[in-house]
């Protein structure tokens, strides 16, 4: 136990983006197709391994269905994550009926952790495996520390998925979920902005007396008033831009 404990003391630490991904229901296509299951995860994880290479991350632990990456740039781990599930999206597209069909789950978190040799520890890498289990197949869930330091420098749309307790925390943890339609990851309808901000209702209607127009723009206002999910205030303001084009138009 000495032992142990000397050894923690004197593992480096640093401050990192971890990424967590699981396939999910591995398992499941294990009990179903040894075979088919294992010729698509040497598929997927070419494609992952290759895309963490080429964002400057890299992978400090796998167990088969799941492996944890570290990256200096909490960017290029979101970036990452999301480049990830839209390859692996079309990758599973372009198969023919008969393939077995992998989806990932990934988290990502943003946390001090300790190093030993190859190998990252600390409850960051905790709650991005939290993160992770949050997630439907083919989605990224990352946590609000995340989501501060890319909001403003990513187009993707986070939705909010709430509190989420994590085993040995004594708080707990705010998780953002990217939306992903298609296989591609939402990103915001307004153009030369990182954030789905919504226009301002008086610009759409100056020399303009339109109901529908009227209508819309109160609508946008109410949404920006109300800061509801980022999902919706993309629809807003899509709808916003649409009508803008075809009744000033």
């Amino acid at each position: 136990m000495v032992e142990m404990v000397k050894s923690a003391l004197q593992a480096d630490r640093k401050l990192v983006a971890i990424l967590a991904a699981d396939i999910v229901g591995y398992s499941c296509h294990m009990e179903q197709d040894e075979v088919a299951t294992l010729e698509a995860l040497s598929r997927h994880r070419s494609a992952t391994d290759r895309l963490i290479l080429e964002r400057r991350g890299r992978i400090t632990g796998t167990a088969g269905d799941s492996f944890i990456a570290e990256f200096s740039s909490v960017l290029n781990a979101v970036e990452c994550a999301v480049e990830i599930q839209e390859a692996v999206a079309e990758i599973n597209a372009a198969l023919d009926v008969q393939a077995r069909v992998l989806e990932f789950r990934i988290g990502v978190n943003v946390s001090d952790v300790m190093i030993k040799g190859l190998d990252i520890f600390g409850d960051g890498v905790n709650v991005a495996a939290r993160l992770e289990s949050l997630c439907e197949a083919g989605a990224v869930c990352v946590s609000r520390g995340v989501r501060d330091y890319v909001a403003k420098q990513t187009p993707y749309v986070f939705d909010e998925v709430g509190e989420q307790w994590v085993k040995n925390l004594e708080e707990p943890i705010r998780a953002y979920s990217i939306g992903f339609a298609g296989g591609r990851a939402l990103r915001s309808a307004v153009c030369h902005s990182t954030e789905a901000t919504v226009p301002s209702p008086t610009a759409s209607l100056q020399g303009n007396t339109s109901p529908l127009l009227i209508a819309v723009g109160l609508l946008a206002e109410l949404v920006s008033a109300l800061s509801v999910s980022g999902f919706l205030r993309a629809v807003v303001v899509l709808l916003v831009c649409v009508i803008e084009l075809f009744v000033l138009n």
